[in-house]
């Protein structure tokens, strides 16, 4: 079989890029997002000592992303890589360390890399986007009746809607800044977009943390939900 000089030209270059493949050492994304340019510095000093491949950013974390986290491509031609990950970030003071393969959140690692995201001590990523830091009550303002909507730290909502009855069910914030309650009976499922505001009044300064309806719901009337925080000092 006789293989013309061009598809022979297109051989070698398939080969070529296959040995190129293999031979490519994998990747350590870095994100110090949180990190001071000193933190940084020495954490990326003690990784490369073992990896040459570093690259840094400050994108921001997904939601679900919450401590120091290791995340690891499927792809990834040499696992000893997340052991001397995770031995680089001990030996700079991160002890609580989770790892995680293929996804978190919508941050894919599909080539031969590793995502790290470095949270110091006393650092909380992605405050004010958590779950957690929407769970209050919230009344209702400019509207036609009193309504009060509690979100508790659990995931379960309760809704009095002034009528003689309190709704209940589950919330969760599905990607920040939408919300979403939901319940079989009386069925529920009903958007709202978080907002903030800021105001003030004789007292102090006060941040508004607002819930505006983007459902049609008998159960929800379409008025503005508010929570207040006050700010002394």
């Amino acid at each position: 079989m006789k293989i013309s000089n061009k598809s022979y030209q297109s051989l070698v270059f398939l080969l070529s890029l296959l040995l190129l493949s293999a031979c490519t050492s994998p990747t350590v994304h870095l994100n110090h997002r949180y990190l001071n340019e000193s933190d940084t510095s020495e954490l990326t000093y003690s990784i490369q000592q073992n990896e040459d491949q570093i690259e840094l950013n400050t994108l921001p974390f997904p939601d679900d992303v919450t401590e120091t986290t290791i995340l690891y491509s499927p792809f990834l031609r040499d696992p000893e890589l997340i052991d001397n990950v995770r031995e680089s970030l001990q030996q700079t003071g991160y002890e609580k360390i989770t790892v995680r393969s293929l996804v978190a959140s919508n941050h894919w690692y599909t080539k031969n890399t590793i995502g790290v995201f470095a949270v110091p001590t006393g650092t909380l990523p992605n405050i004010g986007k958590r779950a957690i830091d929407f769970a209050h009550l919230y009344k209702s303002e400019n509207c036609e009746s009193m309504i009060q909507l509690t979100l508790m730290q659990d995931g379960k909502f309760s809704l009095d809607a002034g009528k003689n009855e309190d709704v209940q069910g589950t919330w969760k914030v599905t990607s920040y800044p939408y919300l979403l309650l939901e319940n079989q009976d009386p069925y529920i499922h009903f958007y709202f977009e978080i907002f903030r505001e800021t105001g003030s009044d004789q007292v102090g300064k006060i941040e508004f943390l607002k819930l505006k309806p983007l459902s049609n719901s008998e159960q929800i009337a379409s008025c503005i939900l508010s929570f207040g925080l006050r700010h002394f000092g």
